[in-house]
């Protein structure tokens, strides 16, 4: 994230929030995360270790599966990971 200025925030900058990055989950939601093909889910991630169903970078996973995206009811919160990216 950078400033006006092109300078990157600091981790303590008050315009950088360490907080997690959750949104609403509407049909539009939905249709934007297909329009942009956003990795989000554990499943799509490189640091998933299928085997072990475990991140290699320690997050927890139960919240960034797949299966707990589809099953979630329209207005829960999706919660991305931090190390989500558009494919």
């Amino acid at each position: 994230m950078n400033q006006s200025d092109g300078q990157p925030l600091a981790a303590g900058s008050p315009r950088c929030s360490p907080r997690r990055v959750e949104l609403p989950l509407t049909p539009e939601l939905r249709a934007e995360l297909t329009r942009w093909r956003l990795a989000f889910c554990c499943e799509e991630c490189l640091h998933f270790a299928d085997e072990a169903e475990a991140c290699d970078l320690l997050y927890p996973v139960q919240p960034h599966r797949r299966a707990a995206f589809e099953r979630a009811p329209a207005g829960a919160r999706l919660v991305f990971c931090r190390m989500f990216e558009a494919r």
